[in-house]
């Protein structure tokens, strides 16, 4: 009888701990992306900020700061360009980082973050769109700022591990608790069958 009471009250356990985990780890996934794309974003409103438009001519003075918050690990890339839009010249950077299709210029948006495989790796990137103005005239422009994803996994798979590790241990506490009850509860029937 007791075993029959801890499978029924045990076994449900292990496909709800199945679906706990998976919910750990997408809202783990989620806030990890979430937070490194705002400083991928971070870093190319930076270098936006510094393109002017002198004489026909876009000129970009690139901030250190703008790439050094990026470098926080050594595992991982950073590549970045800034073009003419909707042409593709390169001001600066690298020339191969591939601008994505921003739609038309009226109803198109101007920023978009998305997954790229770059030389070989895939690598997360912004792409920002704006316009840089002088008193005869206006160029469009993209910065594109993208970086290897390596970090993301490591802070993802520590955030994961110690979360499935406190996880484990309210399951191993529940069933402690549970075997508890079902001895405690079936005490008074183990008397009358002694």
């Amino acid at each position: 009888l007791r075993r029959r009471l801890l499978l029924f009250l045990l076994l449900p356990l292990i496909p709800f701990s199945a679906v706990l985990i998976l919910l750990i780890y997408w809202a783990i996934r989620s806030a990890t992306t979430e937070s490194y794309d705002r400083i991928l974003e971070g870093s190319a409103l930076a270098i936006a900020d510094r393109v002017v438009l002198e004489s026909s001519t876009l000129v970009v003075d690139l901030p250190y700061a703008a790439l050094q918050m990026l470098t926080n690990s050594a595992e991982d890339r950073v590549f970045y360009s800034v073009q003419k839009y909707p042409t593709g010249e390169v001001i600066t950077g690298y020339r191969d980082l591939p601008a994505p299709d921003f739609g038309s210029a009226d109803g198109g948006v101007d920023r978009i973050v998305q997954y790229i495989n770059f030389r070989g790796d895939p690598m997360r990137m912004v792409a920002i769109r704006d316009e840089a103005l002088s008193y005869a005239a206006k160029q469009d422009y993209v910065v594109l700022v993208a970086e290897t994803l390596g970090q993301r996994r490591v802070v993802l798979q520590r955030y994961l591990r110690r979360a499935i590790m406190a996880f484990m241990i309210g399951v191993v506490l529940v069933a402690g608790m549970t075997l508890y009850a079902v001895n405690l509860g079936l005490r008074p029937l183990r008397n009358l069958a002694q």
